[in-house]
Parts: structure tokens; sequence; C-alpha cells
């Protein structure tokens, strides 16, 4: 069955620098760079009503009030917060890239924490773009005791070798795998509440390091995790990866740049 792509989607390949379906003019999805990052700011922030407009905004420019009206783009297309309580967002605290922040106390988010062996603290949702090399890559952290999410991480990727001679668009907003990734870091460390140190995990608030599992599809991201690292930028990953069933994956990854 051939994938059905929607015509109001960017194009990652273009908004990661070039486009490699471009000169057969055969890629369905959108080449505008504003576009593309009106939607991702909304991701990132979905409950900031501000992002919401700038996106309908965007929308209207591209499409036309006609065609966003008919095909009933909104709010059916706006990104929402994943939780089971009421979410609190603190739409100040940015970092330098416009990740995600939310706000978080101790009596919350250690209220149920450790109390069930069997189960994690924290996931961290991770979906690779790209089929030969990593193109983008989002995460979502969710804090499991709190039923919410407390963290959303998007970067896009500039490809090493797709883009090797190709011209590239230059309002593009792709970083370097590395770049990315070292973003990822301090995103963990210093954006959410889970808490890193040059020794691992630590957790911000509890003496007892939190259980984390990151949850990637076992049918692509974690069976080529490796070899799209290497060709991405040469990152090796540690060797440990965790099966948990035939179409997801408990990956713990190591990254050495």
């Amino acid at each position: 069955r051939s994938p059905q792509y929607s015509p109001f989607s960017p194009c990652g390949y273009f908004m990661a620098g070039h486009c490699k379906f471009g000169k057969r003019n055969n890629c369905y999805k959108i080449h505008d760079t504003a576009y593309g990052m009106a939607i991702r700011r909304q991701w990132l922030d979905p409950d900031n009503e501000g992002h919401k407009e700038s996106l309908r905004q965007a929308a209207l420019k591209k499409f036309g009030p006609k065609q966003v009206k008919t095909q009933t783009l909104f709010p059916r297309c706006f990104a929402t917060t994943l939780t089971g309580k009421q979410r609190t967002c603190d739409n100040s605290g940015k970092d330098g890239n416009e990740h995600a922040i939310q706000k978080d106390t101790e009596t919350e988010t250690n209220r149920n924490r450790n109390t069930n062996t069997n189960t994690f603290d924290y996931l961290l949702v991770m979906d690779l773009e790209g089929k030969d090399e990593i193109i983008e890559f989002p995460f979502l952290v969710i804090d499991v005791s709190a039923s919410r999410e407390c963290g959303r991480f998007q970067e896009y990727v500039r490809s090493k070798e797709l883009s090797r001679g190709k011209p590239i668009e230059p309002l593009s907003p792709a970083l370097p795998f590395p770049t990315a990734l070292k973003k990822l870091d301090s995103f963990l460390r210093n954006v959410t509440p889970i808490g890193f140190n040059d020794d691992g995990l630590s957790g911000l608030s509890e003496k007892k390091s939190p259980r984390i599992a990151v949850l990637t599809c076992g049918d692509w991201d974690c069976r080529h995790i490796h070899a799209q690292l290497r060709v991405s930028s040469g990152i090796s990953t540690h060797r440990n990866c965790l099966r948990a069933g035939s179409t997801s994956n408990v990956l713990l990854p190591s990254f050495t740049v």
C-alpha cells in the first residue's frame, strides 16, 4: 500500500536543506520555510495562542482562505499537549532554540515516583526522520507518574551525503547532527525535570536516579540507528539495545561524538 501524504505537510527534506525529489517534481509536500517554521513553533509550544495564530496566518497566506476553510485545517491541524491532567506551561521559559519548557513542582513530580518497581519514571519518545540519513528528530518527554508530557524537542538535521554538492535552501534551519545532538543533551540536562550531570542521570530532586526508557520504532529507527548515525556524523552508539516487542523498542543509547 502506498503511503498517503497530506498536501499541507511541510517537506522535511526541504526544511533540512535539500529535497531529493525536487528535480523530478515528485515531492507532494510543501516547500516553504516560513510555513514549516510556523508549524514547528506551534508543535513545540502547543498551548501558545500566539503560535496558533501565526500558523493560521501562514496557512492563509500559503493556501488562501477558501482552501483553509474547505479543508477545515483549524483547529484540526493544531498540535495538542499530551496530558492526563491540566498542563501549566511557562511560555516565558525558553532555551536558545525555543524548545518547550513546562512548570513543575517537586510535590507533583515526585508524588508517585518510584512507588511501582515495574514501570519507568520518564519516557523519551524519539522519532528519527529520513530514509538514508537523519534529517529530523523530535523528542517528547513524558512523566509517567504525573500522566503528562514535560518537554518537547525538535531539530532539522543537515544531511551529510545527500546534500553534498547540492543547492541548499538558504533559509533552512537545519543543523549539523553533532550540533543538534548537543542541543538535545542541553535540553535533557537543563529543560526537563530528569536531570543529568557529567556522570549520567542524576535526578534534580531525588537521590535515586530516575528510571528512563527511550521509545522508538522497532521497524525502522532502532534497526537503522547505528548506520544512520555513522553516515550522518561519524557518531557511534552503545551496543546495548533492549528489545520490547516486534513493533517497539526500549533503547538505551550512549552517544559519543
